[in-house]
């Protein structure tokens, strides 16, 4: 590759990381003012789960309360549910059924 090109490529994906350095700040700052200053007490709060995944490697669901940040899940969903979670990631839904939640320590068993 001639110099020149090879200068001008490396100053372009300069430009392009310093652009996105400027718009993740901008960003992060908006964010953390948007954000509650404090989030509940797990032991406390009263969970709205919502299903934010489907892990393939254990063939269970990702929860996330959206009141905590408390992240759960659901071991061994149904044949529906995990056909229902494919869409997850980008389209998070509610999930009811509370019972079924495992948190803390027992979600690596």
């Amino acid at each position: 590759m001639r110099p020149f090109l090879s200068r001008l490529i490396f100053t372009i994906r300069e430009s392009i990381t310093d652009w996105w350095l400027a718009i993740e700040s901008v960003a992060l700052k908006w964010i953390t003012k948007k954000l509650p200053r404090e989030l509940p007490d797990p032991a406390d709060c009263k969970h709205e789960w919502n299903v934010e995944e489907a892990i393939v490697g254990e063939v269970s669901l990702g929860l996330m309360c959206w009141k905590c940040m408390t992240s759960g899940k659901i071991m061994n969903p149904t044949e529906q549910e995990w056909a229902d979670a494919y869409h997850a990631p980008s389209k998070p839904y509610a999930w009811t059924d509370s019972s079924r939640v495992v948190v803390g320590p027992q979600m690596s068993a």
